[in-house]
């Protein structure tokens, strides 16, 4: 299973670049830049940075929800919400070139994002997270109920640590998003490892 970092500067102990940075650099897979309280010239800094290191580390780069950002530094792809423009608008109307990832939280809403041409799925919430506190995890039955509807790769989110990410092996899953285990970490790079040395297994 690859390794994907979501990011959340809020939940950074060091700058969020440096969180990268480390990331990168012990191996994670790719990088999806996800601060929705900023605006898109904000967030656009932001970015020029990171892009920075992602293509120096070899390191995909998905822009969350912001399309705009993703062109204007050429990022490797964007991940769409439920309330972003559908994949097949970014794909045909907008004509943008990139991966074209979609978060869905139900059978139906991947099926439909697979029609619509998305190239890959981020599925969730899996496993009990703090970032959705109140709500009931969908567990791994959810997510093979999604594997089994499409044929696009699919990410699992939510509570992924060392600790969970051992069930999803062997599920199917092309990979896992993870934020609070390696944001949180005093050494991401350490907390990097610690999960590829589980998914890669």
């Amino acid at each position: 299973m690859q390794l994907y970092l979501v990011t959340n500067r809020k939940q950074c102990l060091l700058p969020l670049p440096e969180v990268v940075r480390q990331a990168a650099g012990a191996g994670v897979n790719g990088i999806i830049l996800r601060e929705k309280d900023l605006t898109s010239r904000e967030l656009y800094e932001l970015a020029l940075p990171i892009r920075k290191i992602t293509g120096e580390t070899g390191t995909t780069l998905i822009v969350a929800d912001r399309l705009e950002v993703a062109m204007a530094v050429q990022a490797d792809g964007v991940l769409l919400g439920y309330s972003s423009l559908p994949p097949g608008v970014v794909k045909q109307t907008i004509g943008y070139r990139g991966e074209i990832w979609a978060s869905v939280h139900s059978p139906a809403e991947a099926r439909q994002a697979q029609q619509n041409g998305a190239t890959a799925l981020v599925a969730g919430h899996i496993f009990t997270t703090d970032c959705k506190p109140g709500l009931n995890p969908k567990g791994i039955s959810f997510l093979k109920e999604i594997l089994a509807q499409v044929t696009i790769p699919v990410i699992a989110i939510g509570g992924i640590t060392s600790s969970t990410a051992p069930s999803l092996i062997g599920s199917g899953a092309a990979g896992v998003a993870v934020m609070s285990y390696i944001n949180n970490a005093q050494e991401p790079s350490l907390a990097t490892r610690k999960l590829l040395a589980v998914c890669t297994r």
